[in-house]
């Protein structure tokens, strides 16, 4: 959208103001100075944008809070919402949202755990700040407080809310303001992974250091605590025909998948994947060679159901968003570039270079070179100073010709046709004209 309304007011202005320019600076070619005037456009449209759109979800963040803190909270919710839209406009740059990102994430996700809301949108926001910033203690409490509450103390829904556990776990772990109601959380979910094991033992040591924790330590929770955990505080070893169950709980799913990636086991030795072990085969070449095709084919196509389907409704519109981004930006450039090639036309056509075939008169008198024709003076008289500092003898004649007025270039007066022949070739090996004909003066 930026590249369009780039182009529409950007390219009226150059047909004015690029010859300014290229008088100004001479020396630049044309090309040159519309990729200068345009990224220049393009640098103070973008500054003049973020300024306005960053000033203006700012604006809308104080009147949430002020009306939240006048306790409307329908009146909060909408300038919070009229806030994300304005973010998702052509008035704040993805590329440099990332302060105002935070502040607005923040204070949708602090309206959320103190309240009711009626957007949905809320719940995402506050487990996407609480998985970049877990260390907000405040927001963290409040969240894990929501979880135990909601669903009969099972108020994780999904694996977003499973992501947000983890990332307060590795956290707060030794916290002891967090770190017990975590463990319920795990607890209840029955996690065994990493994760959890660690959060266990901090746990574990936490209530040994601090009897009086245990008080507030739901019933039951304690034995289940010690499936985990040695008397000593070390973690439990599990025994291998319990790893497949580790798996299958979404903290193994996580660090299978999301850390160590499926299929991408590491060789202890050369630190590299065994090639056999990813394409999960040990056959011939070909068998390789089949089973790799098939596994592009088939991450091809997780890939894209992946994008349609499994994403969460932020990441779909995350998605959808950037990619009407990109068909703009296509369509765009293909804007771009044919109105750059028919200005670099235009721009070309009244340049200094000088006509191919001038046109000149047929009159009686002496023979002279004519080496150039145009339809402006002062290109004539640029050409002509050029000629004069490479020492030759040059001057203008103005005259008619198809309805026109053509100032002709030529050089010096001969007595013959030949002469001037003969001297015209000679500047023209010299590299001082380009091109001449010879003419009755």
């Amino acid at each position: 959208m930026r590249l369009w309304l780039l182009l529409l007011w950007a390219v009226p202005a150059g047909f004015w103001l690029l010859p300014r320019l290229m008088a100004f600076f001479p020396d630049l070619s044309a090309s040159l100075t519309m990729v200068l005037f345009l990224s220049a456009g393009a640098s103070l449209q973008g500054g003049v944008l973020d300024l306005i759109g960053r000033q203006r979800v700012r604006a809308l963040i104080r009147e949430g809070e002020l009306w939240e803190q006048a306790g409307i909270r329908s009146r909060a919710e909408e300038r919070y919402l009229k806030a994300v839209r304005v973010f998702d406009s052509i008035l704040v740059s993805p590329w440099f949202s990332r302060g105002v990102s935070k502040d607005l994430t923040r204070v949708m996700a602090g309206f959320y755990l103190s309240g009711h809301v009626r957007y949905p949108g809320f719940r995402q926001a506050a487990a996407r700040y609480l998985l970049y910033l877990p260390g907000d203690e405040a927001l963290a409490l409040l969240w894990i407080e929501r979880a135990l509450s909601e669903n009969g103390g099972r108020g994780l829904r999904d694996s977003l809310d499973s992501f947000v556990l983890t990332a307060l776990s590795q956290e707060h772990h030794d916290n002891p303001k967090l770190a017990l109601n975590l463990a319920v959380l795990f607890l209840d979910q029955e996690r065994s992974d990493f994760p959890a094991r660690r959060l266990y033992r901090s746990v574990f040591k936490l209530l040994e250091n601090d009897p009086s924790l245990k008080t507030g330590f739901p019933r039951g929770y304690g034995e289940k605590l010690k499936t985990f955990v040695d008397p000593r505080g070390q973690l439990e070893t599990m025994p291998e025909s319990s790893m497949e169950a580790v798996g299958e709980t979404l903290g193994g799913q996580m660090v299978t998948a999301e850390i160590y990636a499926p299929g991408r086991e590491f060789d202890p030795q050369s630190g590299k994947p065994p090639i056999r072990r990813i394409l999960g085969v040990t056959g011939r070449a070909s068998a390789s060679v089949g089973a790799f095709v098939l596994a592009l084919v088939r991450g091809a196509a997780k890939a894209c159901t992946g994008l349609v389907g499994s994403f969460d409704i932020l990441k779909r519109a995350t998605v959808s968003r950037y990619g009407k981004y990109a068909a703009a930006s296509v369509l765009a450039v293909c804007l771009a570039v044919f109105l750059w090639s028919s200005l670099a036309h235009m721009l070309k056509s009244t340049s200094t270079e000088p006509v191919k075939h001038p046109v000149g008169e047929t009159t009686s008198g002496p023979f002279t070179i004519q080496v150039a024709a145009y339809l402006k003076q002062t290109h004539a008289e640029g050409y002509l100073s050029k000629l004069k500092d490479k020492g030759l003898l040059a001057h203008i004649k103005k005259t008619k010709g198809g309805g026109k007025t053509w100032y002709l270039v030529r050089i010096s007066h001969f007595k013959s046709k030949q002469e001037a022949s003969d001297y015209g070739r000679k500047l023209k090996s010299q590299g001082k004209i380009d091109d001449f004909f010879v003419s009755n003066s």
